[in-house]
């Protein structure tokens, strides 16, 4: 009589723990596979058939690249100088950049000639306006001026500038 070897559990389950490992660590490279392959469709500058090490290393420089731009930007935004006045008849808004230009929003009841009073006054602090958007619905004028100043006194030039509109009945 012959007899046929019966495995034991042990090897039995060892074969079964190793199917769940291979399993896993099949299902961990695709989820890398699947996220290399989202790099590469966002960063820009990589090639269809880039390495691995080349899309981490382009990403890195991205990150950098972006980091870069957040810096500028929030710079850019704590140099503005912002303000805004209200009056009975009018309301302006002001922001200053650094690059000698300025934003003007203006908000008041027209009337005949204001506009052309607006423009004297930048005339008069040597601002140069660089586009102005003017509307008038139901009585409102809406003015938006970009306007560029050489002067030395840059701040104080707008802000004189803001406060003789404030001036103009």
């Amino acid at each position: 009589m012959t007899s046929i070897p019966i495995p034991s559990p042990s090897s039995s389950s060892s074969s079964k723990g190793n199917s769940n490992t291979r399993k896993r660590e099949r299902e961990r490279c695709l989820k890398m596979t699947h996220m290399y392959n989202h790099l590469q469709a966002t960063v820009p500058g990589l090639f269809p058939k880039a390495s691995r090490e080349m899309i981490v290393n382009k990403t890195i420089e991205y990150i950098k690249e972006l980091e870069e731009k957040k810096q500028k930007l929030e710079e850019l935004k704590d140099s503005m100088l912002q303000s805004t006045t209200t009056s009975t008849n009018c309301s302006l808004k002001l922001s200053i950049s650094t690059n000698n230009v300025a934003f003007f929003g203006i908000q008041s009841l027209h009337q005949p000639g204001s506009i052309t009073l607006i423009f004297k006054v930048f005339f008069k602090h040597q601002a140069q306006i660089l586009s102005a958007n003017v509307s008038v619905n139901q009585g409102i004028l809406i003015l938006a001026i970009t306007a560029l100043s050489h002067r030395s006194d840059l701040t104080q030039c707008f802000v004189e500038t803001k406060k003789e509109i404030m001036d103009i009945k």
